[in-house]
């Protein structure tokens, strides 16, 4: 399995809900990095209690992704997430760090100044 058919493994069990399908490609030690350098999230388990409770918070919420983009251990990709119960969107930029065949690394960036229409 290529390292673009894991991403979009875990994109399809992330809109599914499917937890488990979703956390193991993640390498035990995995971390979310932040733009700004700052760790969001450190560690496996507090990942997967962070996106159930995300599940919880928002039960209409869904991703939409686009193709993926693989170059060596490193594979970028966007989403658009629809259905937070406060009714708002969000675009996200991912830069996916592999360590064999898990992410040890996940870098999150919401675009700015995104042209919509060329």
């Amino acid at each position: 399995m290529s390292h673009s058919d894991v991403v979009n493994e875990i994109v399809r069990s992330f809109h599914n809900r499917d937890l488990e399908g979703f956390s193991k490609h993640l390498h035990d030690d995995f971390t979310w990095i932040q733009k700004d350098g700052s760790v969001l999230v450190d560690g496996l388990n507090p990942f997967k209690k962070m996106i159930s409770e995300l599940w919880a918070s928002n039960p209409t919420l869904k991703n939409e992704t686009s193709e993926c983009i693989e170059i060596g251990n490193l594979v970028s990709h966007t989403e658009l997430f629809t259905g937070y119960a406060d009714g708002h969107t969000e675009k996200w930029l991912w830069v996916y760090e592999f360590d064999g065949n898990l992410i040890r690394y996940m870098y999150g960036y919401q675009p700015t100044g995104i042209i919509e229409d060329i």
